[in-house]
């Protein structure tokens, strides 16, 4: 039997995306995110597709319901369902009064531990949403499938702390072949028998690890000593990525020089339309006028970092300035004798907030 397994898509989140596109647009992309799953879950011809929580990332409204509903009507498969700690079901959620699932749809409602039957492939999926709060305090338990023949499969979302906590090797070893998880915004394996899947598409500018689904294969044949044994393997799915850049810079590059180095070295082949979180480092010199604008208004910028120092000859620098603050922050630094390291590490923090250039 062969299944796919996502988590977290958080259709309806506005991520940050500098002057690449409009938060609207990006929404949009998480949003056709279910459609692309549900082509490529078909191509694999899968059987079963779980979403493991916060596919939406608040309380959906009647019509994304219906949207939602519309694209997963299309897998040839099954879709089994739980919510998470976004989309969770509150007392006026509409998930509670939407009735109109496909019949492909197995939508888990109940805040306790709930089976559906899949006679046809031998498997039995359990699964549990998150009810009337964004935490789930109380333990899934030590609960054990009822049909060992059967291959035995729990949906759910979180596994830690507050969140529907779990022990994943006593779930294992009460008969659960496959732990399908989500609550993690990176992917990650339980040893051979689960995992969280992660965002298929990076949410914010710390989302620099890659992200995708998960697709496996698993035993279902009930007298098979195989019976269970999952073949798991990660797929990268992610149309853009967050990407740490780091720029190097010389003391005798002008700031417009320094703005197309910037440029020329995230954009072209296989970089443009990504998100870059770009770090500053090298020498600057001390007479440019800083301005972050200039390298956030760079398409595909995020965030900006200045970890440059700047190229003072401390000596020359003090005897150009006795007689005002710049010469007598250096003087009463160096009397401090705070050590070598400590000392230029200080003068470089203090002619900088001197000379106004930002980190």
């Amino acid at each position: 039997m062969i299944f796919v397994h996502t988590s977290d898509i958080n259709i309806g989140f506005h991520p940050d995306t500098g002057n690449l596109m409009t938060p609207k647009e990006r929404a949009l992309e998480l949003k056709n995110v279910i459609k692309r799953i549900v082509a490529l879950s078909s191509e694999k011809k899968a059987d079963l597709l779980f979403i493991s929580g916060n596919l939406f990332h608040s309380s959906p409204s009647k019509s994304e319901l219906m949207d939602i509903n519309s694209e997963l009507e299309k897998f040839t498969g099954h879709v089994c369902i739980v919510t998470g700690s976004q989309d969770y079901l509150r007392e006026c959620s509409n998930f509670n009064e939407f009735d109109s699932w496909s019949r492909n749809i197995t939508f888990f409602k109940e805040g306790a531990v709930r089976v559906k039957h899949f006679p046809e492939l031998n498997v039995d999926v359990y699964g549990v949403s998150y009810r009337n709060s964004p935490d789930h305090p109380t333990p899934i338990g030590n609960i054990a499938p009822k049909n060992k023949k059967a291959c035995n499969i729990l949906v759910a979302f979180g596994g830690e702390g507050n969140r529907l906590p779990m022990n994943f090797k006593e779930l294992h070893s009460n008969g659960f072949d496959y732990l399908a998880l989500g609550g993690k915004l990176d992917h990650m394996p339980i040893d051979n028998y689960g995992a969280y899947p992660g965002s298929p598409e990076p949410l914010s500018a710390n989302a620099t690890n890659q992200h995708g689904i998960y697709i496996g294969e698993i035993n279902t044949d009930g007298e098979s000593p195989e019976k269970g044994k999952v073949k798991l393997t990660f797929i990268p799915f992610a149309q853009r990525k967050y990407i740490d850049h780091v720029c190097d810079i010389d003391p005798i590059m002008s700031w417009p020089q320094i703005i197309n180095r910037i440029k020329n070295e995230i954009t072209g082949p296989g970089k443009t339309g990504n998100f870059y979180n770009v770090k500053l480092v090298g020498s600057l010199n001390r007479n440019i006028d800083f301005n972050q604008e200039d390298i956030l208004s760079i398409p595909g910028v995020i965030t900006v970092k200045n970890d440059t120092s700047l190229d003072f000859d401390i000596d020359k620098l003090y005897e150009e300035n006795k007689s005002n603050i710049i010469g007598q922050f250096i003087e009463k630094v160096r009397s401090e004798k705070l050590g070598e390291a400590l000392e230029k590490k200080t003068l470089e923090n203090g002619l900088k907030a001197l000379y106004h250039v930002d980190n």
